[in-house]
């Protein structure tokens, strides 16, 4: 879409906006079903990790990017689309291990069902 081309910042928030609130819907009513009551808390929790893991990716594809130009990790045949694509992918895998292990072990952890 050409508006989307142009405005790169407002595509990549409409994408995470609509990527969290499907996946919190995903989550609370497929994958942990059975956790049915307080939904506004796990809501609350769930905007918190996604926020700070996006936070986090951030941080993370900065960092790999500067250590991949600074070190010159790869020859300068590379192009620097390449380079920024690696530093995301390595960004990324560790943001969703982060998630995964936020949403299974702390905000839909299996000991808050055992407090009823």
């Amino acid at each position: 879409m050409p508006f989307f081309s142009k405005y790169l910042g407002l595509a990549s928030i409409i994408g995470d906006v609509s990527g969290l609130m499907y996946g919190f819907y995903i989550n609370k009513n497929w994958t942990y079903s059975k956790q049915k009551r307080d939904g506004e808390k796990y809501f609350f929790k769930y905007i918190l990790l996604y926020v700070t893991t996006i936070l986090i990716n951030y941080i993370l594809l900065k960092t790999f990017l500067w250590f991949l130009v600074k070190n010159n990790v790869f020859n300068q045949n590379i192009s620097e689309n390449i380079t920024e694509n690696i530093a995301k992918i390595l960004a990324t895998i560790i943001t969703t291990v982060l998630n995964f292990v936020g949403t299974n072990y702390v905000i839909f952890s299996h000991s808050d069902d055992d407090k009823e």
